[in-house]
């Protein structure tokens, strides 16, 4: 399938691990979620299916259609809260919403972009301004919360685009019952953002092709420690006297 341009003719081979069993036992497999229901979820709902591109789906449509290259077809991809800032080369965060129907039950946030749009997530970015993972939000851990919709926000992560190409990108973002430990096919092409040989207990898996806001703000990250605060100035104060006199 293409990743860039969605859909298009001509274009980047997509290499994004969607697909759980493609009759391949040594490909990285996408993420299956056995008990997507019953415990935590992406957003507000979910549609369940046993996979991304054949079966049945509780929207009536499967995820990916690779026959006639059509992808992102889950309506109830609802948990990335948009729009979502990823200056260039500059530290960032972004909101999602979590449904907890299981409280106090443990859970890990792990999210995947494609900086370079070469159609995997398996890439590092090594640019004069910082070594970039394209691991992004690596196993961010959430427990103790009450039954009921939740907006929380990813520890902090430094974004890189492109000089030419397309602005579009593709962002996977995973919400499940173990850390991400490195995948199910290392070594092979599209093993960033695979799911766990056996599959996870609970959770959810997004994909999302959207146009970030590039744009820098003052209210930014600055320091990279997950929060915005006057630590954050502390650290542009001494970049800016140690740089622009």
């Amino acid at each position: 399938m293409t990743a860039y341009p969605m859909g298009g003719a001509l274009g980047v081979r997509a290499n994004y691990p969607t697909v759980y069993d493609d009759g391949n036992a040594y490909r990285p497999r996408g993420p299956i979620h056995y008990n997507a229901q019953q415990v935590a979820i992406l957003g507000e709902s979910i549609t369940s299916e046993n996979e991304a591109d054949s079966g049945p789906d509780q929207d009536g449509v499967n995820n990916i259609n690779p026959s006639t290259n059509t992808p992102n077809e889950d309506i109830s991809d609802n948990g990335v809260i948009f729009p979502v800032n990823m200056p260039q080369c500059r530290w960032s965060t972004f909101d999602y919403k979590v449904k907890v129907i299981q409280e106090d039950t443990p859970f890990w946030i792990n999210v995947w972009c494609d900086w370079n749009r070469d159609g995997d997530w398996d890439d590092t970015i090594d640019e004069a301004c910082a070594s970039i993972p394209e691991w992004a939000v690596q196993n961010q851990f959430v427990y103790g919360l009450e039954q009921g919709v939740h907006i929380l926000t990813t520890p902090a992560f430094m974004s890189y685009h492109p000089k030419s190409g397309t602005s579009q990108i593709w962002m996977r973002i995973t919400l499940s019952d173990q850390p991400w430990t490195g995948g199910s096919g290392i070594g092979y092409v599209g093993n960033g953002g695979s799911g766990p040989i056996d599959g996870y207990e609970f959770g959810e898996t997004e994909d999302l092709y959207f146009i970030p806001d590039t744009t820098a703000t003052i209210c930014e990250d600055f320091d990279g420690d997950g929060d915005v605060d006057m630590d954050d100035l502390t650290t542009f104060v001494n970049d800016w006297l140690a740089n622009c006199q």
